[in-house]
């Protein structure tokens, strides 16, 4: 077994390992898949692209274990397998959809307008998705400073006014 695949198999067990991480994982994961896409679009050479190809495979592995394990886990036995069929029809059925649009930029502008367009909607999509199940999930983002680092925390909307945040 050669090393990436080593490595791809050590991400894919410790992505789904933790239930907790298991619910910011993907995105922040599918965020970074589509920042790298992004910046391997503008690589200068092949061998810059090429080191960038692992770090990108690498975390489309950890949006897909770590989707695969919430889903299977969270649903309850009666409907995991319709769940899972339209898990699979969304995943495979953007293809059809994307394929089109993406071959048609880069056939107009280039390759690496579409694969940096491909990053863009990767990066957008995994952002407005895990803000809209924050949302929906009656939480928020709420920003600080911990060792005079930038933190971010999910943390609970506040119930009403003048209502504290819990430690």
């Amino acid at each position: 077994m050669t090393w990436p695949l080593v490595t791809a198999s050590t991400v894919a067990v410790l992505a789904a390992r933790h239930e907790s991480a298991r619910r910011r994982l993907p995105f922040l994961a599918a965020l970074a898949f589509g920042a790298l896409q992004t910046v391997a679009a503008a690589a200068p050479t092949l061998w810059s692209f090429a080191l960038l190809m692992i770090p990108m495979g690498l975390f489309a592995m950890v949006v897909n274990v770590t989707t695969n394990a919430t889903m299977q886990t969270s649903t309850a036995p009666t409907f995991r397998g319709r769940v899972t069929a339209l898990y699979m029809m969304v995943l495979l059925g953007g293809a059809p959809l994307g394929a089109p649009v993406v071959g048609l930029i880069t056939d107009t502008y280039g390759a690496r307008t579409g694969l940096g367009a491909a990053g863009v909607v990767a990066a957008v999509t995994a952002t407005a998705t895990g803000l809209f199940l924050l949302r929906a999930g009656d939480h928020r983002l709420a920003f600080g400073w911990s060792r005079r680092v930038p933190r971010i925390r999910v943390v609970p909307r506040k119930a009403g006014k003048g209502a504290d945040l819990p430690a």
